[in-house]
């Protein structure tokens, strides 16, 4: 899943893009793996996330597991949120979030153009008219 966001700042000059994607994984797929997944994202996004279903029967027996992938992620600055119910935030816990990166430019516009439907790159030009 991709996200895109443009920001602007009252004392920071300037614009801010960002592509944000998220490499989510379900119960029965979490592995560290999942972070070099997220990391590869980093080379077209601004920020990379790990998103991982912990179901509260499976808490325990992931919990090892789940430790493992929040220290790789932290150490490469990839995101990390798990969540026992996506359509209930109060699940939802933030073990690690995402230091932001600065893709090569040329990178990121041909990650967009694979990503995006045939309307979006005509909203994203819009935005910056």
């Amino acid at each position: 899943m991709t996200l895109v966001s443009a920001s602007t700042y009252s004392y920071v000059p300037g614009g801010h893009f960002d592509v944000i994607t998220f490499e989510i994984k379900p119960c029965d797929a979490i592995d560290v793996t999942a972070v070099y997944e997220a990391l590869a994202h980093l080379r077209c996004a601004t920020r990379a996330y790990v998103v991982l279903h912990v179901p509260a029967e499976q808490a325990a027996p992931l919990e090892d597991v789940v430790i493992e992938v929040v220290a790789e992620a932290r150490r490469h600055g990839i995101g990390v949120p798990t969540f026992e119910s996506a359509s209930d935030y109060a699940t939802w816990d933030e073990r690690v979030e995402p230091r932001r990166s600065e893709p090569d430019p040329h990178r990121m516009n041909d990650f967009l153009a694979k990503q995006l439907s045939k309307e979006q790159p005509e909203r994203l030009v819009q935005w910056f008219r």
